[in-house]
């Protein structure tokens, strides 16, 4: 599922700023500029769109739980 792109639903129907912070958990490709367009033809399948959105949550959430991971057991073996 990685692309060049990533999908983001403004659940308000109107603007979004196009920085990491819009998009969930933030940048992927943190050093990287990027571009951002509106899709108001509806170019893009939304079910593709949402399709990246939950695949990018799931990779972002799975990093935060591998780094929470590393920082208990870091935390455990300086405690002996």
């Amino acid at each position: 599922m990685e692309t060049e792109y990533t999908g983001l639903v403004d659940p308000h129907g109107g603007q979004v700023n196009c920085s990491a912070s819009s998009f969930t958990a933030g940048s992927r490709l943190p050093s990287f500029e990027k571009a951002c367009y509106c899709d108001d033809s509806n170019i893009v399948a939304e079910g593709l769109v949402w399709d990246e959105v939950e695949y990018w949550e799931e990779v972002f959430a799975e990093e935060e739980a591998r780094a929470a991971e590393a920082a208990a057991e870091a935390e455990a073996e300086a405690a002996r």
